[in-house]
C-alpha cells in the first residue's frame, strides 16, 4: 500500500524508513516543504519539487481556491493531500465546462493528472502519521 507521511528532515524520514521506501511511497519534508517521493530505481528519496526529477507541478493546498498553470499538450501533475474523508470540488481544475469532483472515502492523496487535453484523477488511501 502507498503511505504518506510528515517528517522534518530527510534524516528523519530515514530514520522511520531505515531500509528505504517502496515504489509510490512519499512523505512531506517540513523541513523543506516539499513532497519527497522514494525513486525504486535509484533506491534514494527524491524531492519531487526539482522540476529536473518529476513532472509534479505543484501541490494543491486547497481545492477550492488553487488555480493550475496548464498548456495544451504539455502535460503536468498536481497532488493534493486531504486528512479527512469527503467530497472535493477544484473548480479551476476543469474538463470542459465541467470542474473535477472528487468523492474520497478516507484520507488520501488525490493526484491530478494533465495529459495535455483533460484532466485525469487517481486517489490513493493514504496512512498518515
Amino acid at each position: 500500500m502507498n503511505r504518506i507521511a510528515y517528517y522534518y528532515g530527510l534524516e528523519a524520514a530515514m530514520k522511520a524508513f531505515p531500509e528505504g521506501g517502496t515504489a509510490g511511497e512519499c512523505f512531506v519534508n517540513g523541513e523543506t516543504c516539499s513532497i519527497w517521493m522514494w525513486d525504486p530505481v535509484c533506491r534514494e528519496w527524491t524531492d519531487t519539487n526539482r522540476p529536473l526529477q518529476s513532472p509534479l507541478a505543484g501541490m494543491v493546498t486547497d481545492a477550492a481556491t488553487f488555480c493550475p498553470s496548464v498548456h495544451p499538450g504539455i502535460r503536468c501533475v498536481y497532488l493534493f493531500i486531504s486528512g479527512t474523508a469527503g467530497t472535493f470540488e477544484f473548480p479551476y481544475f476543469r474538463n470542459g465546462d465541467v470542474p473535477l469532483t472528487v468523492v474520497l472515502s478516507c484520507p488520501s492523496q488525490v493526484w491530478l493528472y494533465w495529459n495535455g487535453d483533460n484532466w485525469e484523477v487517481q486517489v490513493i488511501p493514504s496512512v498518515i502519521e
